[in-house]
């Protein structure tokens, strides 16, 4: 894994405790750090791969029954958020919609070849200008 890749609040994959960790520091050698095990070999983690299971345990519902669509929203009447994730030739796409105002001023971003809960993570964060998403219900 490209510790490049990750930022303090990803979940990976663990392969020495073989659970799922919630990353707490990048470390200058090669080394990350979660909460109870510090200076984990970075080669020793991996991302976790985006399939039905992991999306249904985010929070995602299938919105089609013809393909591989899903959806996840958020909505409290000043913000709404809403993050599709699809299948196109043999790769996820995520497209994320993030408004915070009645006006519905969206912003929108669309990223191809997502394989990793991470990496939705993180384009989660960029678009809300730093706000987490919920992940708890993976670490359970």
């Amino acid at each position: 894994m490209d510790k490049r890749e990750l930022r303090i609040g990803n979940v990976v994959y663990d392969f020495m405790n073989q659970s799922y960790d919630v990353v707490i520091g990048i470390n200058n050698n090669d080394t990350i750090d979660f909460p109870f095990n510090l200076n984990n070999d970075i080669r020793l983690v991996d991302g976790i791969k985006i399939s039905e299971e992991i999306l249904k345990k985010l929070g995602f519902e299938k919105v089609s029954d013809t393909e591989e669509y899903y959806v996840w929203e958020y909505n409290n009447g000043d913000v709404h958020k809403r993050i599709c994730l699809y299948e196109f030739d043999k790769m996820w796409c995520i497209n994320i919609t993030y408004s915070k105002d009645t006006q519905y001023n969206a912003q929108s971003l669309h990223f191809r070849n997502i394989k990793y809960v991470h990496q939705i993570q993180n384009a989660y964060f960029t678009i809300t200008n730093g706000e987490e998403l919920e992940i708890d219900s993976l670490l359970k």
